[in-house]
C-alpha cells in the first residue's frame, strides 16, 4: 500500500505491517535549474502501473521507481536507486489511467505519459480547452478524445461525459433534462439505455465531469461565487453559456464513474447540505431566469410554499428561503452587469429538455 502525502510517500507491506517513507526525491539527479526540493516531494498522485513501476506525481514533476526495488527496500536495508524522471518542471495536478496511457493534468495542460516506454506526449494547453474532473472520478476507455471533436463547432461551450454510479451501471448523469414545477427547475437524467446511446444537448455540464472552453468560460466570469460553496454554480454556468447562444453536448462515448457528493458528504452535515441544495435552487430561478411569466409562477409558488411551511414548521425549507433572500442584493448587481440575452428560457429549455420521460430520477 502507498500513501502520499504533502511531505513525500509512504510505504506499507500489509501482510508484516512494515513501513517505511521512500527517500525523498532529492537524491534523483535533475539537471534543472529551478528544481524545487520541496515540491518534488509534494506528492499529489500515484499511480501502479501494470509493469510494476510506481509512478509519483508532485508539485514539481513526475518520477517513478520500480516496485520490485520498494519491496526490497521494505524488507530490509536496501538502497533505493534514483527515481526515474518521468517530466519536471509541472505541477501535477491529476492522474487518469487508460489501460498503458496515463493521462496527466497539470497546470501547463494536458499530456499522456506511454507507461511501456515512459514517453510523454503534450495533448493540449488549459489556454484553450479547460478539462473538470472532481477528484473521485474513474475513468473507463476513452475520455479526452471523444470530448475534444466537438469542439470544432464554435458555438460548443462545453461537452459532457456520460456518467454512471460507482457500480459502473447505473445511470449518473451526463444528460440532464429539466423542467419547471412548483416555482423552481427541476432535474433529471436520463435513465433510459436508447436515451443514453446518443449524443445531443444536454441542459448542463455537470461539474464533476466535463471539458469546457477555457475562452468562453473566461468571457461569463467562470463559476459563480454566489452558490458557493457548492451546489448549482455548474447548472448557473451552464444557463448562462446557453442565454449567449453557446451549447452544451453530451457525449456518450466518453464514459466515467463518480460517487455522487462524496467529497461534500465527508466534509458537511447532511443538514446543511440540505440547507444549500434548497438556497441555490431558489437562487438559481432569481439569478438566471429572464421569463415574467416563469417568475411570476415561481413567486406565486414560493409564497405558497412559505406560508406551507409556516404552518407545518418546515424550517429547512423557512431557513433556505432566508437565506436566499439575504442574497439578493448580489442577484440585483449581477443581472445588471449581465451581457445581453440571446436566447430566452423557452427557448433553452424547449432545446435541451424534450428528450426523456419525467419518470426518471431526480438528480441531486
Amino acid at each position: 500500500m502507498y500513501i502520499s502525502t504533502y511531505i513525500g510517500i509512504f510505504a506499507l507491506n500489509i501482510e508484516t505491517n512494515n513501513w517505511k517513507k521512500l527517500p525523498a526525491v532529492t537524491a534523483t539527479k535533475i539537471s534543472l535549474e529551478s528544481f524545487d526540493s520541496a515540491g518534488a516531494n509534494e506528492v499529489y498522485n500515484l499511480h501502479l502501473s501494470s509493469n510494476n513501476e510506481l509512478y509519483l506525481g508532485t508539485d514539481h514533476g513526475v518520477y517513478s521507481l520500480p516496485v520490485e526495488h520498494v519491496n526490497n527496500y521494505l524488507a530490509d536495508n536496501f538502497q533505493l536507486p534514483d527515481y526515474k524522471v518521468i517530466t519536471d518542471g509541472v505541477s501535477s495536478w491529476q492522474f487518469y489511467a487508460d489501460g498503458d496511457d496515463l493521462y496527466h493534468g497539470t497546470h501547463l495542460g494536458f499530456s499522456v505519459i506511454d507507461t511501456k516506454s515512459d514517453t510523454t506526449k503534450f495533448l493540449f494547453a488549459f489556454n484553450e480547452f479547460f478539462d473538470h474532473l472532481n477528484n473521485n472520478i474513474i475513468v473507463d476507455g476513452p475520455f479526452i478524445d471523444p470530448l475534444l471533436r466537438h469542439f470544432s463547432d464554435n458555438k460548443v461551450f462545453a461537452v459532457n461525459a456520460q456518467i454512471f454510479q460507482r457500480d459502473g451501471h447505473t445511470p449518473g448523469g451526463g444528460l440532464v433534462r429539466g423542467f419547471m414545477h412548483c416555482g423552481l427547475l427541476r432535474l433529471r437524467w436520463a435513465e433510459a439505455k436508447k436515451a443514453r446511446e446518443h449524443g445531443g444537448l444536454t441542459l448542463y455540464a455537470n461539474g464533476a465531469a466535463t471539458a469546457i472552453k477555457r475562452d468562453k468560460f473566461l468571457e461569463l466570469g467562470g463559476f459563480d461565487s454566489l452558490y458557493a460553496p457548492f451546489y448549482s454554480e455548474d447548472l448557473d454556468l451552464s444557463y448562462r453559456a446557453y442565454q449567449q447562444g453557446w451549447v452544451v453536448h453530451y457525449e456518450p462515448q466518453s464514459q466515467l464513474r463518480h460517487d455522487h457528493s462524496e467529497t461534500i458528504n465527508k466534509g458537511f452535515t447532511s443538514k446543511y447540505i440540505t440547507l444549500i441544495s434548497k438556497r441555490n435552487r431558489i437562487l438559481f430561478i432569481w439569478r438566471n431566469i429572464r421569463s415574467p411569466w416563469i417568475l411570476l409562477q415561481s413567486t406565486f409558488w414560493l409564497i405558497l410554499r412559505g406560508f406551507s411551511a409556516l404552518f407545518t414548521l418546515n424550517v429547512p425549507y423557512l431557513q433556505a428561503f432566508a437565506f436566499a433572500l439575504s442574497r439578493l442584493g448580489s442577484i440585483y448587481r449581477r443581472r445588471r452587469a449581465d451581457p445581453h440575452i440571446r436566447v430566452s428560457d423557452r427557448q433553452i429549455l424547449s432545446m435541451t429538455s424534450e428528450w426523456v420521460e419525467h419518470d426518471s430520477p431526480i438528480e441531486k
